[in-house]
Parts: C-alpha cells; sequence; structure tokens
C-alpha cells in the first residue's frame, strides 16, 4: 500500500500523488502560498482537478468522446500511473499474486478500466469492485472494537 493522501503514489481525480520534492519545498517556502493552500493543492485541487478543471469521471468521459485530446492524455496517464505502482509492489510481494482488485469510484468508469487492463491483464488477472465501501469497513471496524471484538489501535 502507500499513503495515497499523504502524497504518495499515483495521482488520482483530487490528488496529486508523488512529487519532486524540491521544486515542491522551494514552492512551500517561497512565500508566495499559506499552508492551507499547498494542503488543498496537494489534496482536493491536485490531479485531474489541476490538469482538466474537474474530477467528475463522467464528465472527462464526455469530454474524451468528443475528442478532448487533453482529456484523453491525462485520463490515460493516470491509468499509466496506476499500472505503474501496481508494477511496483509487485516485486515487494516477490512476485506472489494471484490478481489484482480494483475497487472505488473510478472502477464505474469503462474507459478507465479498459486502460488499466491494457497494462496488467497481460500479466494478472484484474478484478473490478466498483463502489467505495471504505466509510462502511470504518464504521464496522468502530462496531468491532465497541463490542470488544477487536482492540482500538493508534497509528501515528
Amino acid at each position: 500500500m502507500n499513503n495515497a493522501l499523504g502524497g504518495d503514489g499515483p495521482f488520482s481525480p483530487e490528488r496529486t500523488g508523488t512529487l519532486p520534492t524540491y521544486p515542491l519545498v522551494e514552492m512551500c517556502f517561497s512565500g508566495q502560498y499559506t499552508k492551507e493552500e499547498v494542503k488543498r493543492m496537494l489534496v482536493g485541487q491536485g490531479g485531474l482537478v489541476s490538469y482538466l478543471g474537474t474530477a467528475n469521471g463522467i464528465e472527462i468521459d464526455q469530454r474524451i468522446r468528443h475528442n478532448d485530446q487533453e482529456a484523453a492524455f491525462y485520463f490515460r496517464a493516470m491509468a499509466y500511473r496506476v499500472a505503474k505502482e501496481i508494477g511496483s509492489l509487485y516485486f515487494a510481494v516477490s512476485g506472489e499474486l494471484d490478481g489484482i482488485l480494483i475497487t472505488g469510484g473510478l472502477a464505474h468508469n469503462d474507459l478507465f478500466i479498459s486502460h488499466l487492463r491494457s497494462y496488467i491483464d497481460p500479466i494478472f488477472p484484474l478484478h473490478v469492485y466498483p463502489g467505495e465501501d471504505e466509510m462502511r469497513a470504518l464504521a464496522l471496524g468502530a462496531l468491532r472494537v465497541l463490542a470488544h471484538e477487536e482492540k482500538a489501535q493508534t497509528y501515528e
């Protein structure tokens, strides 16, 4: 896994992903931006939003279908970066993979999945589970702690 919210990994609809650190440090200490502005640039106004002005997958899909080459370029670039991240994790598990699981909102987007499949399917089976179940999983985890079925953990 990576710390996507903290800036690791590929860019996403609203996150910048991994950035070169020296230019980021220069920007942070330039005096042009507040800490909160920089954080919003990284999460919320980064990724596809910074390139295309939107994180809406349906809108981007429509733009691509209407021959918007810039939207097509960045959408395919995002799929490439996700595939690259998956590839790097392959070595972390010594190649012991049965398949790749994709979840989240973008898993609903057939164009994104087809781009991703072009990289992944020749090597591993790609299993797609559209939807975002993170909040449900967090709630169920909290219930297990409250029912004393699990011990609460603190991550620092």
